[in-house]
């Protein structure tokens, strides 16, 4: 009686989760479109072998430059998690943000939005040489990591596609905590050797620094959207001191083993 109950109630949390996921995606990208993109504007798309970058206006410059720099990370970090997306990821270029950001989600296809918004002189993002190629070694992690699926997952995507049902077993690295997720690409763009990335930096060491000396926040508390401080730096900065400490302690090749193990979890957190 008791397996039962805890059977029903993990299918009835994956099928939320999955609604919740499904919802989410088309949220971030619907009315993100409809909201910031003005329709009068003209857009290009440039193809290479990975990506469709898409631009609108005069910025064929960037585009190409956004090409070339993605093409050099897709070789990188697809070594890394071993793995290839089966379709070429879309890049939407925008400039209708006056900071620098950006994000990605995986349906109904990979697909990153970089604001093309040069970073302040101050701030978390302070630690880079070129900020655009953190900023798509950053999101182009995301894209990898939660594009990954083996076993039964690759399977149910191979035969039912990665937009129709049962969508949400397609995705499983998906469903993995926030911290884990932002933390894991913080680690991929941080290189300790030039300087780079906000791993390493000098403001996130003091941002820990506090949160050890006040009282490290509860992982309940670092899963959920923030209002106390470090607010929406909280899930990057636990994130990679924990991807830290597994490299120190076990070894980087330990971190990417339990990263591609992970993609054939057909329940999550398991």
């Amino acid at each position: 009686m008791y397996k039962s109950f805890m059977y029903k109630s993990l299918l009835y949390k994956s099928l939320f989760r999955g609604f919740i996921f499904i919802t989410a995606c088309i949220v971030n990208g619907s009315l993100y479109a409809a909201f910031t993109h003005d329709p009068s504007l003209s857009w290009k798309t440039l193809h290479t072998p990975h990506f469709n970058v898409h631009y609108h206006d005069d910025a064929e410059s960037l585009a190409k430059e956004t090409a070339e720099i993605s093409e050099r990370v897709h070789q990188r970090l697809s070594k890394y998690f071993a793995w290839t997306p089966l379709a070429p990821t879309e890049i939407v270029l925008t400039d209708r943000m006056d900071f620098s950001n950006g994000w990605a989600y995986p349906w109904p296809r990979n697909t990153m939005t970089i604001i093309v918004s040069p970073p302040d002189d101050v701030g978390v993002l302070d630690d880079y040489d070129n900020w655009l190629e953190l900023l798509i070694l950053h999101e182009y992690a995301h894209v990898l990591h939660v594009d990954m699926a083996t076993g039964f997952p690759g399977l149910m995507r191979d035969v039912f596609g990665r937009s129709t049902f049962p969508f949400f077993f397609a995705f499983p690295n998906a469903y993995q905590p926030p911290w884990i997720l932002e933390g894991l690409a913080t680690y991929i763009e941080t290189d300790e050797r030039f300087g780079i990335g906000r791993g390493q930096s000098n403001s996130f060491k003091t941002l820990m620094r506090l949160e050890v000396a006040n009282g490290v926040k509860p992982i309940r508390q670092i899963n959920q959207p923030m209002v106390s401080w470090p607010t929406g730096t909280a899930r990057y900065l636990y994130g990679v001191y924990f991807m830290n400490f597994i490299k120190e302690r076990y070894g980087d090749q330990r971190l990417r083993n339990w990263i591609i193990q992970y993609s054939d979890n057909v329940f999550w957190y398991i």
